[in-house]
């Protein structure tokens, strides 16, 4: 971490901001949904320390509570989407035949389509709402991991200590759970902390289009909406959660480059992956 600074700033800049979010109840004592049409449109510094918006309520409030709901809705739908994508693409390039057909069928049909407007296609059929728009993005966003993942698998069964392994008896789950996935968990490590800041600005843009967080919800897209009729009087409206929302997608960038050059350093040592107890060499997250 002291010469890797782009991955010891990322984690400061997403640390920062989780704290914030963590801390919103301390950091502002304001409700962010109570409105008071008295106060509406008030500059930074009358009202509160980033001033309130054109119903009166308290902006501070509003992007530290929106720091949570931004955040953890993007980590659930990371999570979703590295699980299901790791396990179709382990499943896909390790066992082939009508396995991998079927998986990369629904890929390349997916594939087909850029993923906000399937997104939005299926936000459409289902609904506006934050759920909805959680299971949307996570039609798409799987995709990419399913990909690595399927190609590295593919790569790595061909190699000495997976055969070594089936030689010795291991069954195909140990071999995929003991050998290969441990090979594959830097890369998608990478993958993962550079595709954060895309699920974020997705997730802001469906919620700009008033298809996510519905009012109330502070949350940074639907902030944005709101702002988008008041920037000539009211700025701080937009300024604040653009901000916020530039700052995760920078943080988790520097994160994953800092990451991707950590991981791809030379490995140290090896395992010959006789036993079905012992990964396989571990190559440090390299491309192989």
């Amino acid at each position: 971490m002291r010469w890797n600074w782009k991955m010891a700033l990322g984690l400061g800049m997403i640390g920062a901001l989780a704290l914030l979010g963590i801390l919103a109840p301390l950091l502002s004592h304001a409700d962010p949904a109570a409105t008071d049409l008295m106060l509406r449109l008030k500059p930074p510094g009358t009202v509160g320390l980033l001033g309130t918006d054109h119903l009166g309520r308290d902006m501070l409030a509003r992007v530290l509570y929106g720091t949570r709901c931004s955040m953890g809705v993007s980590f659930l739908i990371l999570g979703v989407s590295v699980l299901t994508g790791t396990l179709l693409g382990l499943l896909s390039g390790y066992f082939g035949g009508m396995a991998d057909g079927a998986i990369s069928s629904v890929m390349e049909v997916l594939l087909a389509f850029p993923g906000l407007i399937l997104s939005l296609t299926v936000v459409g059929i289902l609904g506006p709402g934050l759920w909805h728009t959680v299971w949307a993005i996570c039609l798409t966003s799987w995709i990419g991991y399913a990909r690595l993942v399927r190609g590295m698998t593919l790569t790595l069964r061909e190699k000495e200590f997976v055969k070594a392994a089936v030689l010795g008896g291991c069954s195909h789950w140990a071999i995929l759970g003991r050998h290969i996935l441990p090979n594959l968990l830097g890369n998608v490590a990478i993958y993962a902390a550079a595709n954060v800041g895309s699920i974020t600005a997705q997730l802001a843009s469906l919620s700009f289009l008033g298809l996510g967080a519905q009012p109330p919800t502070p949350e940074w897209g639907a902030m944005l909406n709101e702002a988008k009729g008041f920037l000539s009087v009211a700025p701080w409206m937009a300024i604040f959660p653009g901000v916020a929302l530039v700052w995760m997608a920078c943080g988790f960038h520097l994160f994953g480059d800092g990451l991707a050059g950590l991981l791809r350093q030379d490995p140290q040592g090896s395992s010959d992956g006789k036993e079905c107890g012992k990964g396989g060499a571990f190559t440090g997250g390299r491309t192989l």
